[in-house]
């Protein structure tokens, strides 16, 4: 592969995206317009609408880099021609059928959604429908909304210098607010540091010490460090192998805005003569042009330095860079080569790399497989890891990870976990040959009852791994049941006994399994009413980093209060005070930097997150889900985000949120558009499409009272509950209404003392449509007889008639 070509895909991916769709098509060309004609046409003739359905769906199902909204509309009218015009079942062909289940597995809920409504519908597919419309009813998008603004956050880092100086115009009114109160005090500080100007004067035409000391003190700056930039490339062409580090230290320091310093640090390190020399430029090159072609070429060549240290930086380095790697290339030879270095810590890092690469090929497959059974278990567990993020990976790989759940190393386990979770958000629509043959490897629902045949595979792969993860939630290895905490929140698992269980996990004695399960609660947006109140206990847990996850569970539930974002004003001041005292233990001499940062580069490639980071992370996440209603957040989220020592996906989620926070501050050019974040609206028709399952739908009868007693919900949304409700309940239910229990009924019957008339005529038509079974409710009917509204009157003389 030409450097032209690797510079293209990885400045350009979207053009790569592009020419796989037209190729998938067989040369067709799909774009908006094209689609959106297709789409127009399921207006008109009903016969040519079900042939056009078709087209539709599979456009869907075939091509998951379509652009979202037009996905969403396809399924929108998916969801409208397969109801019929005349409101009876439209969906006749079973090839149609299959093609619309495919839609079940989108990573879109606005896409899969209408998919399993329509099937709801028609009466076709039954469980699989249940599956995902009750995922969506017992979601509230946080999973979805996460991933999104994680992808996001990317954008919003390359904007961020150009934002914030708009944001320090309108940062002096946050600062004044007379409802939250800051430390402005603090904001204003003084310090006796040198001024950057003596600094520089220093590096350029004082002593070699005392040069070296300034550009260490250049380094400790930042951001401000920018004036010095000219000396320190001056540094860099004249110094010898100590001022070579401390210019490239600095550099790297100062980031992306030390881009023109590019070619004097490549040159330097091609023919760095020792292993200190290449560690620095090796970090410093990947901090300040990670994209440029030379970039690549020049760590490549340090990956086969002679001292393994200089190895590892450079795999470290390949880490940290968006990496977009052919088959058949010697890139791709190169890593695959490094799995066999001699040095433990090198080969690991290789694995991390080749795993964040997401390479789909049969050579490094092989090679990860390999490296899973090692005995080396670090090696092994990130091998899986690895394997996992691949795209399309065939059944060997899950067949690995399902088997790996298994194993009696605790490692392994955790790492199989965390991996399926991966997998199962990685994949959307998985092409015909890896569904037949996942399908033909076995890999199938326990349940016999649900056809396996038409399942999406990221269905098949959570229904299988569901059991064993939810399992781990109980054991006794703390590490397991964190990492089996973060595989549920990836799988999406609402089940009642998982939503038990993380509530059990909110008194666990780990710490990192407490901020792990208040997070994922919110996130999974449980409906249970004590799942707010326990979250609200843990904003008192005596460990700060579970105050901050209880904090951001709370948010993504909505539940956004004073004492909320109190709590997350707290944490981001004690994570900018953690990062200043980092900032503190920077190396105080040359000789401490090539150290230094390979012990950096083995926390990131080697270690597990630290609870901290976590915690952070789960904070910026949810204050960017909270928008401008945290606005006066934004002064801390700044305070972070500026910190010299911010990791460079913490900066990311926080320039994210403060975009987020701060619209306005945005500019017009500079990120795309931030994603719709936020409950969805799809939980209506999620609600719809359960009742019109009628008996299939009998599991979701305690969620549909529960939003239907929920005062907070909006009406449209309890409406919608009752109704479904009154035909889960008719379809199951044929004998006296004590047979049905007061969980059930009660929620109709407190509809019909509320003061809403449009609540009071739902809960009549809902208890109507149960029939002889609510005769229980007879009396409360009767009274609305009387009702001053003609319409709840109506609609209690009717199911007078039906309960009798």
């Amino acid at each position: 592969m030409t450097r032209p070509r690797l510079q293209r895909r990885l400045i350009h991916p979207l053009a790569g995206l592009l020419l796989g769709l037209i190729v998938a098509c067989g040369g067709e060309e799909i774009n908006g317009r094209s689609l959106q004609s297709w789409i127009g046409r399921l207006r008109y003739a009903p016969r040519e609408a079900i042939d056009e359905t078709r087209i539709t769906a599979e456009l869907i199902h075939r091509h998951q880099r379509l652009r979202l909204a037009k996905r969403r509309e396809a399924a929108r009218q998916l969801a409208e021609a397969a109801r019929g015009a005349g409101g009876e079942p439209a969906l006749a062909d079973d090839d149609l059928i299959a093609a619309v289940t495919w839609a079940l597995g989108d990573l879109d809920p606005a896409v899969r959604v209408p998919a399993a409504a329509s099937l709801a519908w028609n009466g076709r597919q039954p469980a699989a429908a249940a599956l995902v419309l009750l995922e969506a009813v017992r979601s509230n998008g946080a999973p979805e909304a996460r991933r999104d603004l994680l992808a996001w956050a990317r954008g919003a880092d390359l904007a961020l210098d150009r934002a914030l100086p708009r944001y320090a115009a309108s940062l002096q009114g946050v600062l004044m607010s007379d409802v939250w109160a800051f430390a402005g005090d603090d904001a204003a500080t003084t310090t006796t540091a040198p001024a950057i100007e003596s600094l520089v004067a220093q590096i350029q035409s004082g002593p070699r010490e005392e040069s070296l000391a300034a550009a260490l003190e250049v380094a400790r700056r930042g951001d401000e460090a920018e004036p010095a930039l000219p000396a320190l490339r001056a540094m860099i062409q004249r110094g010898d192998e100590a001022q070579v580090r401390a210019a490239a230290w600095a550099l790297g320091r100062l980031g992306p805005a030390a881009a023109t310093a590019r070619p004097l640090l490549a040159h330097r390190l091609k023919y760095a003569r020792t292993w200190e020399t290449a560690v620095v430029l090796a970090w410093a090159l990947a901090r300040l042009d990670p994209l440029h072609i030379e970039t690549y070429d020049v760590e490549l060549d340090t990956l086969r330095f002679d001292d393994p240290r200089a190895r590892l930086s450079a795999a470290a380095a390949f880490a940290r860079m968006p990496l977009d790697v052919e088959p058949g290339s010697r890139y791709l030879a190169a890593f695959l080569e490094t799995l066999r270095d001699s040095d433990s810590a090198v080969r690991h890092a290789a694995v991390v790399v080749l795993g964040r690469a997401r390479l789909a090929n049969r050579a490094s497959r092989a090679a990860l497989i390999a490296a899973a059974a090692s005995d080396d278990v670090q090696l092994a567990a990130a091998a899986l890891l690895a394997l996992a993020k691949a795209p399309d990976p065939d059944p060997e790989t899950m067949g690995r990870l399902l088997e790996a759940l298994g194993d009696p190393r605790p490692e392994i386990r955790a790492a199989a976990a965390r991996g399926l979770g991966e997998l199962v958000a990685a994949l959307s629509f998985p092409n015909d040959a890896l569904v037949d043959a996942a399908r033909n490897g076995g890999l199938r629902p326990a349940d016999p009852s649900l056809p396996a045949e038409r399942l999406p595979v990221d269905l098949l792969l959570r229904l299988r791994a569901a059991e064993p993860i939810r399992a781990m939630l109980t054991d006794p290895d703390p590490a397991l049941r964190a990492a089996a905490v973060e595989a549920v929140i990836a799988l999406r698992d609402h089940a009642p006994a998982t939503v038990e269980s993380l509530l059990r996990l909110l008194s666990d004695g780990d710490a990192g399994v407490r901020a792990r399960a208040t997070a994922a609660l919110g996130l999974l947006g449980s409906t249970r009413s004590e799942t707010a109140a326990a979250l609200r206990e843990r904003l008192n847990d005596p460990h700060p980093d579970v105050r901050l996850c209880a904090a951001a569970g709370l948010i993504w539930l909505n539940q956004a209060d004073f004492p909320v974002l109190e709590t997350m004003r707290d944490g981001l001041e004690r994570a900018s005070l953690q990062l200043a005292a980092e900032t503190t233990k920077l190396p105080a001499t040359v000789e401490q930097i090539p150290d230094y940062l390979l012990t950096e580069a083995r926390l990131e490639l080697l270690q597990p997150t630290p609870l901290a980071t976590y915690a952070c992370r789960e904070a910026l996440l949810a204050l960017a889900w909270l928008g401008q209603q945290g606005a006066p957040l934004g002064f801390s989220i700044h305070e972070f985000l500026r910190s010299p020592a911010a990791r460079r996906l913490d900066r990311r989620l926080a320039a994210a949120a403060l975009l987020r926070l701060h619209p306005e501050i945005a500019p017009p050019d500079g990120i795309p558009a931030p994603p719709a974040v936020g409950p969805r609206a799809y939980r209506e028709q999620a609600v719809l499409g359960l009742g019109w399952l009628g008996a299939a739908g009998r599991e979701a009868a305690p969620d549909l009272a529960a939003i239907a007693a929920d005062e907070a919900a909006p009406t449209p949304l309890r409406v919608a509950a009752a109704a479904s409700l009154s035909r889960v309940v008719a379809a199951n239910h044929a004998g006296p209404a004590s047979t049905i229990g007061a969980t059930t009924l009660n929620p109709l019957i407190a509809m019909l003392r509320t003061d809403d008339p449009a609540l009071r005529m739902a809960g009549a038509h809902a208890l109507g449509s149960i029939g002889r079974a609510a005769r229980v409710v007879a009396g409360d009917l009767t009274l609305l007889t009387e009702d001053a509204d003609p319409r709840v009157r109506s609609a209690a003389r009717n199911a007078l008639e039906r309960i009798r």
